[in-house]
């Protein structure tokens, strides 16, 4: 390390060397060769991020792959001047990246949790789109997840590119890689085309006995995160993994495959599988004390969902663990009356409905407490949602990724949003949707007041005429 220091402090290091410097230091300490808490390494550091800041502009395709993907193996964010340096280098060299660099780069600022520039993620997108037909299956699910851990939309022509490129890595893709990019395509809310959904399922046919828990659980919620039904074989193979590795599971991955299955029937009316009610013995055995709050919330919602929104001679196999009426149900009513959350546009849809003459709550808690909704009118027992883009899904071709009024987003709801409909439409008379885009499409205060006018019509509640 007190080499690497000295050869930092030597005016002659070039940006080739320093790459590849950054890089040996981020191999010894990825293969435990040395502590990066150790004094001398983070001296070590220091003087690596003040040298990339002097050699940037002279740095290649590669030595900016390298140095970035270097920092992330470290889990060291590099300083805000070294940030910039390197998405300077990045806007002026991703043109000239291979797949495998454009995919280390990706992963790497998703690794750090760094979300790119306008000018840098648009050349990363660009040189995805450029590099997409020579990505092999590891470049693609890297890439995918990249943007997905990030949470940004690729632009059309990359999604195109990355779509376009699962198609013919799927046969090689191995387990990690299939739940990965399944993952990927349901944390965007993106449903894929039907060439790259036959090409994932084929896929999970092929890898499921290799699939282990956390890509098993992973695979099963993005299924049911985008309402999409597995195929009958790829279906079999999932059922089979899920029997195969639920013993093992731990209690998130457990919780998510659960509500997995339990999403699908509710949503889409098929059959709960047959082993479903040995996910729930797996729980049963769960220490309770050890349980995470989020763990305990999606066994409580998954409960829910049981008890009153499927059905089938299946359900009589179960046994609930004796805590899902009382920790969990209290760690669920818990996060409904703390995590409460008001956007602008349902204020001023609120704000319409009390100028209309009708009394209105906000945030309302529904009998038993177990759900909240954005507005209740007391006197007609009608709840009204305000649903903004993220309560819909996207598909894959159209539009320039993500923002509102995007042509690739839908006004299909997601399943999340369905259940909660679902759940809302036994505790209310009327349950009343506000879709964003509806509620875009009206200009001004007049159009709005208009609107809701209309929306309180359609469930029986009376408003002045000249509305």
């Amino acid at each position: 390390m007190a080499l690497a220091r000295t050869m930092c402090a030597d005016g002659r290091l070039q940006a080739r060397q320093l790459a590849n410097l950054t890089h040996a230091v981020a191999k010894m300490s990825a293969a435990g060769k040395l502590a990066t808490a150790d004094s001398g390494v983070q001296d070590t550091l220091v003087a690596l991020e003040q040298r990339v800041v002097l050699v940037a502009l002279d740095m290649h395709s590669q030595n900016v792959s390298n140095t970035v993907y270097s920092f992330a193996v470290l889990g060291r964010m590099p300083g805000a001047q070294t940030r910039a340096a390197l998405e300077v280098a990045v806007v002026r060299e991703a043109r000239h990246m291979k797949p495998q660099e454009v995919s280390n780069t990706s992963w790497a600022f998703a690794t750090l949790g760094l979300k790119p520039g306008a000018e840098a993620r648009a050349a990363l997108e660009a040189a995805v789109v450029q590099v997409g037909p020579g990505m092999d299956e590891q470049n693609v699910a890297n890439t995918a997840w990249s943007f997905a851990t990030l949470g940004l939309m690729p632009g059309a022509e990359a999604r195109a590119a990355l779509e376009a490129a699962v198609v013919p890595v799927g046969p090689r893709m191995v387990p990690q890689a299939v739940a990965n990019t399944a993952w990927s395509y349901a944390t965007l809310g993106l449903r894929p085309g039907a060439q790259a959904r036959a090409a994932l399922e084929a896929a999970l046919v092929r890898v499921g006995p290799g699939m282990v828990p956390q890509a098993v659980a992973n695979t099963a919620w993005s299924y049911a995160t985008l309402g999409l039904m597995p195929g009958a074989e790829a279906r079999v193979a999932l059922e089979d993994a899920v029997v195969r590795t639920s013993p093992s599971m731990k209690p998130q991955q457990l919780a998510n495959t659960l509500r997995s299955f339990l999403t699908l029937a509710a949503t889409l009316g098929v059959e709960l599988p047959a082993c479903y009610p040995s996910l729930w013995r797996a729980a049963c055995g769960l220490d309770v004390g050890a349980l995470k709050d989020v763990d305990l919330r999606m066994l409580f919602h998954a409960h829910m969902i049981h008890t009153e929104l499927v059905s089938g001679d299946v359900l009589k196999e179960v046994t609930f663990p004796p805590w899902i009426m009382h920790e969990a149900r209290e760690s669920w009513m818990r996060d409904i009356r703390d995590d409460v959350t008001v956007s602008t546009d349902h204020k001023a849809m609120a704000s319409i409905i009390g100028d209309l003459g009708v009394r209105y709550e906000m945030e309302s808690l529904s009998d038993g407490g177990c759900f909240s909704v954005d507005v209740f009118l007391p006197d007609h027992d009608v709840a009204i949602e305000f649903d903004g883009p993220t309560h819909f899904l996207n598909t894959s071709d159209g539009g320039k990724g993500g923002a509102p009024g995007d042509a690739s987003r839908t006004t299909t709801k997601t399943p999340s949003t369905e259940l909660r409909d679902k759940f809302l439409k036994r505790r209310y008379r009327k349950v009343v949707s506000v879709p964003w885009f509806e509620w875009a499409a009206a200009k001004g205060s007049a159009e709005k007041t208009a609107y809701v006018a209309e929306k309180l019509r359609e469930v029986g509640v009376s408003v002045p005429a000249s509305a």
